[in-house]
């Protein structure tokens, strides 16, 4: 028995591997959330830039048929629709956050009044590689529609 007051000899250090180990989970929680989130914020950047493209993208009509007095039916134009969407690509300042995004595909319909967009970026995970989980990038794609009002 010891005196009040005392420790007990063989009990020193026992609480250092406790804090150790939950610091070590606590960050390494820290980081996977972290990675997480910055995945799901730029899927949704990428998301949110590929629904203005391709609502800009529908108003690439085809200017010879507006022009020639056949309104009946207006469809997009290709080289329209694709410097439209490249064009609020640029405008949305993506490429600050995700340097490497650019237009995969852009594509009409059969009847060519609704435009496809679609997107591909890859994001940077600030922890990820540091501890040894994964590649230290996540790859990215969002694709959104749009209907011409026109068509």
């Amino acid at each position: 028995m010891t005196a009040p007051g005392r420790r007990p000899s063989g009990d020193g250090g026992t609480v250092t591997p406790l804090v150790l180990g939950f610091a070590v989970v606590v960050m390494t929680l820290i980081a996977v959330v972290t990675d997480a989130s910055t995945a799901y914020l730029a899927r949704r950047s990428l998301a949110s830039a590929a629904d203005s493209a391709a609502l800009a993208a529908a108003g690439g009509v085809d200017r010879d048929r507006l022009y020639d007095g056949s309104l009946a039916s207006l469809p997009l134009s290709p080289g329209a629709v694709r410097a439209r969407a490249d064009r609020q690509l640029t405008r949305t300042q993506l490429r600050a956050r995700l340097p490497d995004v650019r237009v995969d595909g852009v594509s009409l319909d059969g009847s060519r009044t609704t435009v496809t967009v679609r997107l591909t970026a890859t994001a940077r995970l600030p922890f990820s590689r540091a501890l040894g989980i994964g590649r230290g990038s996540v790859r990215l794609t969002a694709s959104a529609s749009a209907r011409s009002p026109l068509g």
